[in-house]
């Protein structure tokens, strides 16, 4: 009695010892499968949360893991975001959320934790989720009423960027992003991506080119700037009001208004022609973005304003050899060797004038023999206006070494133009 009593104790000693690491294994296997974790390549949603949060070598691992996952890994990611939360888990909750949005397009159920999220109460996380929601996926039917709450927040900046992803299919946050471009408590950054977004509604938000208007005048030139980009994404429906605002802001002391509201003018077509001679205006603009956009935006509006280009001759180059009076030919040298100099000033100091006297030298004869109806396809000849000796077997005296302005080494001997020699009566 006492050996089976003794043989059940050891049994249970042993079963519970068994419980105990099954429970403490490192896996987390065991209470994965009574808490009905989701699992990702045999290990269980606690397990990836204790890998994410662990040393950076984990970290690293688990994250290349659920990047390389197929759509196992969107369970997991889901439970990973609705198990941590509070603020010292805000980090694992974005980490989550940021992985799913690489999963993209993601099924209804996944799109439910980044809906979720937008209203979560860590303001990073939740800037993560508002990003997240176009790329994800989400239908407009689904986004647009959530993203427009977030207007006046602050986080207006992304929930406009992100609202604007969906276009014209974005038109039932139209009020709210009018309210948002006039909202003087907003941030400057907040209003004007909220005029961007009314632009990328695209037509269906002509009837806020009133309010587009009216922020021409504001004091920020971001917010007049993508005011009148905005009018011309709206298009020629914007015409009537839009063509004469845009055609003031031609005159807007900032560079990136000017521009736009000219590009503009060229969105809105042949409708924008009353404002043509204006447009015509900035092509002498000091700034080239802006010539560069008026003369784009008149190809559209008013091509016949645009200067003439010149069409390049078809007429064969007939040659011009004996037509050039000497003088020129001298002022046409003295130019070449001029530049020469200049333009070898920065490399070898001692050697640049001997090469310009060189090269001058070579296309004086060139000239000459273009004068002279010689054949051009010969080599040059070297010019027979300069003798070539080493320096230091000249027998020049002291006085002639200082009237020689050119003294310079060039491969292995010097070059003393003959102008120069008269003033040497030792070389003679």
């Amino acid at each position: 009695m006492q050996t089976g009593k003794a043989a059940a104790t050891i049994i249970g000693i042993g079963l519970a010892l068994a419980l105990a690491a099954a429970w403490f294994e490192p896996t987390q296997t065991v209470p994965a499968w009574l808490g009905q974790d989701a699992f990702l390549a045999g290990r269980p949603t606690r397990y990836w949360v204790r890998q994410l949060q662990g040393e950076p070598n984990d970290r690293a691992a688990a994250l290349e893991t659920f990047e390389n996952a197929g759509d196992e890994s969107l369970v997991v990611l889901s439970q990973i975001y609705r198990s941590s939360p509070g603020s010292q888990r805000a980090e694992l909750r974005w980490t989550a959320l940021e992985l799913l949005a690489k999963k993209s397009p993601l099924p209804p159920e996944s799109q439910a934790v980044i809906l979720q999220a937008v209203n979560d109460n860590d303001p990073h996380v939740q800037s993560v989720a508002i990003a997240a929601v176009p790329k994800c996926g989400i239908p407009a039917e689904r986004a647009v009423p959530a993203l427009k709450e977030l207007l006046t927040h602050e986080h207006a900046v992304v929930s406009a960027r992100a609202l604007s992803e969906y276009r014209a299919s974005a038109v039932a946050a139209l009020p709210a992003l009018v309210a948002a471009l006039h909202d003087p408590q907003l941030s400057t950054e907040g209003r004007w991506n909220a005029a961007r977004t009314i632009g990328k509604i695209g037509p269906a938000a002509v009837s806020a080119v009133p309010d587009l208007i009216a922020e021409l005048d504001n004091p920020e030139p971001t917010i007049r700037e993508h005011a009148a980009e905005a009018i011309g994404d709206i298009g020629p429906l914007a015409a009537e009001q839009g063509v004469p605002a845009l055609r003031r802001a031609l005159a807007d002391d900032s560079v990136k208004v000017r521009r736009d509201a000219v590009r503009s003018l060229g969105y809105i077509g042949e409708a924008a022609r009353p404002a043509a001679e204006d447009m015509r205006k900035l092509l002498d603009d000091p700034e080239q973005i802006v010539r560069e956009a008026a003369e784009k935006a008149l190809q559209t509006v008013a091509p016949e304003l645009l200067p003439r280009k010149s069409e390049p001759s078809t007429a064969p180059i007939e040659p011009c050899a004996g037509q050039l009076p000497d003088e020129a030919v001298d002022g046409a040298f003295n130019l070449l060797a001029g530049g020469l100099v200049a333009l070898l000033e920065q490399s070898h100091p001692r050697i640049q004038p001997a090469i310009a006297v060189e090269a001058g030298n070579m296309l004086q004869n060139r000239l000459a023999r273009q004068r002279a109806g010689v054949d051009d396809s010969l080599p040059f000849e070297r010019p027979n206006l300069e003798r070539r000796e080493r320096l230091d077997h000249l027998p020049l005296d002291d006085a002639e070494r200082r009237a020689v302005p050119v003294r310079f080494q060039l491969g292995g001997g010097y070059i003393i133009p003959a102008q120069h020699l008269q003033r040497c009566p030792s070389l003679q």
